[in-house]
């Protein structure tokens, strides 16, 4: 390599160089900074400085991606609800059709039972002469609509009315009572089982629900949110966010102890840089995540229910 050509390297590494510490530069000068202090103000009207709080500015369009995700989050949970609600009744309608099929085929087989009964009583006691009583309880019997079904016939066949009588009376009867008795019982034991399991799921569901729109999840920040500035407040509770211009959500979180309890704060509030707003920053008792109009996640339920109806 000659000396001609290695100068001309040289100065195009230089004008990289240059162009790079320009941009360096121009990002560095064109930030602009939120300056601000989180104070928490007392009932005897003193001021607590809050040190020691994360404090992050994320830039507007991005923060509202990020509540539009909680938003598309929270619908998945209550759609959750609503398909566990749904296949809950599907299984109990499915169970007490089951357990009603049963149920009434048992209570045919009672009536039929109870009917050849009283066949075989008068047949025995009032008129033995009587043959449609005869024909009426055979039919009875060889159909095999009740247990024992074939004995009983077999004593009408050999005229022996009274113990047919006895047997469907003695045990015939108990029998298909106990099993109404017990399959109604079965049918309650498992339709309770489905309803407690799908109630335990919908409560879960309900609890992720409620953990997920609370403050303290609210304003922890997901790795895929894009923070644009970060400071920690210093003893005097300031902090200052150094961020190219524009509009921005800041957000913290904080917490005290007073007495044997431990209040906690939470805020995510709108500013824009160059603005006097920016300049005096304050986050306070007053713009908390509860209590702020413009907090970030004011009417978030609303917004819930419109995914949810755009859906």
């Amino acid at each position: 390599m000659n000396s001609s050509s290695l100068k001309y390297i040289i100065a195009g590494l230089a004008v990289v160089f240059v162009a790079i510490l320009g941009w360096f530069g121009f990002s560095a000068f064109s930030r602009e900074l939120i300056v601000g202090k989180v104070l928490i103000v007392q009932a005897n009207a003193v001021a607590n400085k809050m040190a020691l709080i994360q404090v992050y500015a994320i830039e507007k369009g991005e923060a509202q991606k990020w509540r539009r995700r909680v938003a598309q989050d929270c619908y998945f949970l209550l759609n959750q609800i609503e398909s566990e609600k749904a296949e809950c009744s599907k299984q109990l309608s499915s169970t007490r059709a089951t357990y009603d099929q049963l149920i009434a085929k048992l209570e045919d087989s009672r009536s039929k039972a109870e009917e050849a009964m009283e066949l075989s009583r008068r047949t025995w006691i009032v008129d033995r002469q009587n043959e449609q009583a005869k024909r009426r309880f055979f039919v009875l019997a060889t159909e095999g609509a009740f247990p024992r079904a074939a004995e009983v016939a077999n004593h009408g066949i050999s005229s022996n009315w009274q113990q047919a009588y006895v047997t469907i009376k003695d045990y015939v009867l108990p029998v298909l009572l106990t099993e109404l008795a017990e399959t109604r019982k079965t049918m309650e034991s498992r339709t309770a089982e489905i309803e407690r399991k799908s109630e335990e799921r919908v409560v879960e569901l309900r609890d992720n629900l409620r953990r997920m729109l609370s403050p303290e999840s609210l304003n922890t920040i997901p790795p895929y949110v894009q923070v644009a500035a970060h400071d920690i407040t210093d003893d005097s509770g300031e902090f200052k966010l150094k961020a190219p211009a524009g509009d921005y959500y800041v957000i913290a979180n904080g917490s005290r102890r007073v007495f044997n309890d431990v209040e906690r704060y939470h805020w995510a509030q709108p500013v824009t840089t160059s603005t006097q707003e920016a300049g005096k920053f304050l986050l306070g008792n007053m713009n908390q995540i509860e209590n702020g109009d413009d907090s970030l996640w004011r009417g978030l339920k609303d917004d819930i229910q419109a995914f949810k109806v755009n859906k």
